[in-house]
């Protein structure tokens, strides 16, 4: 529990499927951002920086928003759908907080489309025949850090109340180390998912920002090259 009664419950819940509900425009939020320097990132399709689209975190919580609409990944023979969200972790004394990038990886059968998460009035639609493909993503290593190969990458950045900025990666190395790639199914993982943590920090009152300028990798057999999602950023109101 909460150590800090005055604040605010924004949701409630645990665990990475959290789902937490808009806060309402009230003299609450309006109050949290006198004085506070917040620095956006690069505004970007997948963002959500207007005072309506920031949550109160909650002490306890992962305090995560919806997955962005994503974007549809294929090959001619298979296919699978990436998207990512926001979380702004929050320690059950409400002391620290640690910012969380979640990339997610599902196959969206029936009609194939989305029209939630941030902005949540985005919408995406599988091409022709992408349900008649086969349910299966494979990312091969292309390339090479700290000599491991990699084969999945997570930018993230976080600006804290104080302005104070940090940039950071997670490169995720292949799971099949015979052929350097990492495969996802939907008979074995319904929604198969990468997360990347930054650094834990002293809880400060005011506004954060987390961004990402775009979850990536070399989706194998596409004959093309690293595949980026659309680069976005969000913001917590701490109190």
């Amino acid at each position: 529990m909460s150590t800090h009664p005055a604040r605010t419950r924004a949701g409630t819940g645990g665990g990475c499927q959290v789902h937490i509900s808009w806060p309402r425009r009230v003299a609450l939020i309006a109050s949290a951002l006198v004085g506070v320097l917040g620095t956006a990132f690069v505004a970007a399709p997948a963002s959500a920086t207007d005072p309506e689209d920031r949550i109160l975190i909650t002490a306890g919580e992962l305090n995560c928003v919806d997955y962005s609409q994503g974007k549809i990944w294929q090959t001619s023979l298979n296919f699978a759908r990436a998207r990512y969200r926001f979380c702004l972790s929050e320690s059950s004394d409400g002391t620290v907080v640690k910012p969380i990038v979640q990339v997610q990886f599902d196959w969206p059968i029936g009609d194939c489309s989305l029209a939630i998460g941030f902005p949540r009035s985005a919408e995406v639609s599988c091409p022709a025949g992408a349900t008649r493909k086969r349910t299966i993503i494979k990312f091969q290593a292309y390339k090479s850090i700290n000599n491991k190969p990699i084969v999945f990458r997570i930018p993230l950045t976080v600006t804290r109340p104080n302005g104070r900025t940090y940039t950071g990666w997670c490169n995720f190395t292949p799971q099949n180390t015979s052929t350097n790639t990492t495969q996802f199914a939907l008979g074995k993982q319904d929604h198969p998912t990468l997360t990347c943590s930054g650094p834990q920090y002293k809880r400060l009152r005011g506004i954060y920002t987390i961004s990402t300028f775009g979850p990536r990798g070399d989706v194998a057999d596409d004959g093309a090259p690293e595949r980026i999602l659309p680069g976005g950023s969000f913001q917590y109101i701490s109190q």
